[in-house]
C-alpha cells in the first residue's frame, strides 16, 4: 500500500523548502542591495545616536587630552592624570586616534558631534569588510549578510560611538587586517603582501599589540598550504612595508627620548594596573581596602568597596620620583614592579589571572560602574544569549579548523594579551563582530536542517506488511 501525504503536510514542507531554496539562490545584485540597505540603516541609526545623546567633553580619555593640548600649542603631551604637570609625557599613547580627534577639533565648531559622525562612518565602513571576511570564510553569502547585519545593529557597537575612544577605529582596522589577509591568501603575491604591511603599519599606530598579528597571518597561511619559501617572501615584504609606515613616528620618539620607543610608553602603566595586590584586574578600578593599605592610608567611612582611581597608586620608589624620572624609565620600572608582584605572590597572581580571564570572556569585575551602567543588564542577557549559537558555530567549524584558525587565533591572542595586562569590556568588543561569523554559521545550518527534519517527522510511515519467510 502506497503511503500518502496529507495536503497540509505537503504544503508546509513545500513552503519551507521554497524558503530555503530562495535564500540560497539569492543573486549577487540582491545581496548587494540588502548589504547596502543594512549599511544605510546602520549609518542613520549611529548618526541619530550621536545627535540624541549628550557628547562628553574632550577631557575624557588620554587621546582627547593630548589632542586638546595640541590645539592649545602644548604639543603631544600628557600629564599622566595630573601627576606630571610640569614634565608631561610625550609618547604615552599611540598617535593615530589622537590625530583624528585633533582634526575634528581644528576643522569643526562642534568637534564632539563631528567625532561621533566619524565614528558612525567608521562603523559603517566596517560592514562590507566584515561581509567579505565572513563570505570568504563560510562560503555563504547568507552567513555573511547575517554577520554584517548583527554587527550593524549590535547595541554596544552603536552606543559606544558617543565616547571619544579608539574602539570604533580599532574595529575598522582589525576588519581591514582580516580582509587583506584573506585577499593575500588568494593572490599570494608581493603587491598584496606590501598592502597588508601598509595596513598593519597603520593599525600599529592605534593598537601596537597587533604587531603579533603577523605571526597569526603566517601560521594561518602555513596551515592552509602556503609553502615555506612563499611565506618567507611574504613575511619579508610585510615587515618592510610595516616598518616603512612606522618609521616617522619611531624617528620622532627617538629624537625625543634618545632611544627606540615602539609607538607608545603606556605598556608599563597598563601592565602595573593589571598586576598588583589591589587591582580588580580592570583598568583603574581597585579594591578600596587594598589600595588604601598600599598607600598607607585609612579607609574613610562610606567609601565603596571598589572604586576607580585615575591617579593610580604607584610603588613608593616610583611615586617619589614621578616628576623627575624619564618617560622611558617610568615605563620600564612599572613593568618591573608588575613582575615583582608576580614573583612575590605567584598564587595570588594566578587567581588574578583567572579573574581577568573570566572578565574578558564573560563579564569583568564591577561591570556597569562606568559608561555602560544604564544598559549593562540588557547587555549581559544579550551577550549570554549570543554565546549559545557562537559555541555551536565554533563546533560546526571544527571540520574546517585550518581555515577558521584565523579567527581562533585572533580570539586566543586577544584573550591572552588582555588577561596578562588588564581587562576592559570594550577590548572584547573589538573582536566581537567575529563572534557573529560563528553565530551566522549556526543560523544558516539551522535554516538548512529544519525543513528536512520537519519533512521527515511529518512523513507518514508506510504500513507494515506481513509475510511468510
Amino acid at each position: 500500500m502506497e503511503a500518502t501525504h496529507s495536503p497540509m503536510i505537503n504544503k508546509t514542507t513545500e513552503h519551507l523548502r521554497h524558503w530555503r531554496n530562495s535564500l540560497s539562490a539569492l543573486e549577487d545584485r540582491w545581496v548587494r542591495l540588502v548589504l547596502l540597505t543594512v549599511m544605510l540603516l546602520a549609518l542613520l541609526i549611529r548618526i541619530y545616536v550621536v545627535y540624541s545623546y549628550e557628547m562628553p567633553a574632550f577631557t575624557y580619555g588620554e587621546n582627547s587630552h593630548i589632542a586638546v593640548n595640541l590645539v592649545e600649542g602644548k604639543g603631544y603631551t600628557y600629564s599622566l592624570y595630573g601627576l606630571r604637570p610640569e614634565s608631561p609625557l610625550q609618547s604615552f599613547v599611540p598617535p593615530l586616534y589622537t590625530w583624528i580627534v585633533w582634526l575634528c577639533l581644528v576643522a569643526f565648531r562642534d568637534a564632539p558631534h563631528a567625532l561621533g559622525v566619524v565614528h558612525a562612518v567608521f562603523g559603517t565602513i566596517t560592514l562590507p569588510l566584515l561581509f567579505y571576511i565572513a563570505h570568504k570564510l563560510t562560503n555563504s553569502k547568507i552567513s555573511a549578510l547575517i554577520a554584517a547585519a548583527c554587527t550593524a545593529f549590535y547595541p554596544p557597537l552603536i552606543l559606544s560611538i558617543i565616547r571619544p575612544q579608539t574602539l570604533t577605529l580599532n574595529v575598522l582596522l582589525i576588519a581591514l587586517l582580516l580582509a587583506v589577509s584573506v585577499k593575500l591568501y588568494e593572490r599570494r603575491n608581493l603587491l598584496w603582501s606590501a598592502g597588508f604591511g601598509l595596513v598593519l603599519g597603520m593599525a600599529l599606530h592605534s593598537r601596537p599589540m597587533l604587531l603579533i598579528y603577523v605571526f597569526i597571518l603566517i601560521a594561518w597561511l602555513y596551515l592552509n598550504g602556503v609553502t615555506a619559501k612563499k611565506l618567507l617572501k611574504i613575511g619579508f615584504v610585510v615587515m618592510m612595508s610595516a616598518i616603512t609606515v612606522s618609521i616617522p613616528w619611531t624617528a620622532r620618539n627617538y629624537r625625543i627620548h634618545q632611544r627606540i620607543v615602539f609607538m607608545a610608553t603606556n605598556g608599563g602603566f597598563n601592565f602595573w594596573t593589571g598586576n598588583n595586590s589591589f587591582t580588580t584586574g580592570s583598568g583603574h578600578e581597585v579594591y578600596t581596602d587594598g589600595a588604601y593599605a598600599f598607600l598607607g592610608h585609612e579607609v574613610k567611612q562610606g567609601e565603596p568597596p571598589i572604586q576607580e582611581m585615575h591617579r593610580y597608586p604607584l610603588p613608593v620608589d616610583i611615586a617619589e620620583r614621578i616628576t623627575t624620572i624619564s618617560e622611558v624609565e617610568l615605563d620600564h620600572q612599572l613593568y618591573v614592579a608588575g613582575f615583582e608582584y608576580i614573583r612575590e605572590h605567584p598564587a595570588e597572581w594566578l587567581h588574578l589571572m583567572w579573574v581577568k580571564f573570566g572578565g574578558f570572556v564573560w563579564f569583568r569585575t564591577n561591570i556597569g560602574s562606568r559608561y555602560e551602567e544604564s544598559w549593562t543588564l540588557y547587555y549581559k542577557y544579550l551577550y549570554a544569549a549570543l554565546l549559545v549559537p557562537f559555541v555551536i558555530g565554533v563546533a560546526l567549524s571544527i571540520s574546517k579548523w585550518r581555515w577558521y584558525s584565523l579567527l581562533y587565533m585572533l580570539f586566543g591572542y586577544y584573550t591572552v594579551f588582555y588577561t596578562v595586562f588588564h581587562v576592559q569590556t570594550r577590548y572584547r568588543w573589538e573582536i566581537e563582530p567575529y563572534v557573529f561569523v560563528f553565530v551566522a554559521l549556526t543560523v544558516t545550518a539551522a535554516m538548512k536542517a529544519i525543513p528536512g527534519a520537519m519533512h521527515s517527522r511529518m512523513r507518514p510511515k508506510a504500513p507494515k506488511t506481513s509475510g511468510v519467510a
